[in-house]
């Protein structure tokens, strides 16, 4: 059987299709929040209403914000492996 609770998050990667289509779907699901990666950067959509609307922190991880998100991106591009685990292990005791 599957749950008829929607999922509280979902992350959409646009590669070569753009998600804008699919937020109806999400939305009559009733998906609280989509995390869209899109031309090397991440937006938080919460749903407002029956439309997602860009915010700048996460509802269901309060403490995190699409700036830090895209901080973490950028840093995986310049960085090593070992600089990321290091700053994601940092922000985590941080949180």
């Amino acid at each position: 059987m599957f749950s008829k609770v929607p999922p509280d998050l979902a992350i959409e990667v646009d590669i070569a299709h753009r998600s804008q289509s699919k937020l109806p779907i999400y939305s009559a699901m009733g998906v609280l929040e989509i995390w869209l990666y899109r031309q090397d950067a991440l937006s938080i959509l919460c749903l407002q209403g029956d439309e997602y609307q860009e915010t700048p922190a996460s509802l269901a991880f309060p403490t995190v914000s699409v700036t830090q998100l895209n901080e973490g991106l950028q840093l995986r591009k310049t960085g090593t492996d070992l600089t990321v685990v290091r700053a994601v292990r940092e922000f985590c005791r941080n949180c």
